[in-house]
């Protein structure tokens, strides 16, 4: 198995977050990493936007989950 392989394997998903801060250094870091990533047909178009205020964290993830709850969940039909 490649190392692309195994990383993918080895992956976790985190539910356990904490409130400490992440330092600005880090945040600079995970933003440059998402400038770097690929688009598609090569558009490069990305807009990342750090939010460090923690009400309006808490108010985009309350409309966040309205949103994901309106929609429809279609079954899964196999043939």
């Amino acid at each position: 198995m490649n190392d692309t392989l195994k990383t993918i394997a080895k992956r976790y998903s985190c539910r356990a977050f904490t409130d400490k801060a992440i330092s600005n250094s880090n945040l600079d870091a995970i933003a440059e990493a998402g400038i770097q990533a690929p688009s598609g047909i090569n558009r490069q178009n990305w807009q990342i936007i750090i939010v460090k205020d923690r009400a309006l964290l808490s108010e985009m993830e309350t409309e966040g989950m309205q949103v994901m709850m309106s929609f429809q969940i279609k079954p899964f039909i196999t043939a």
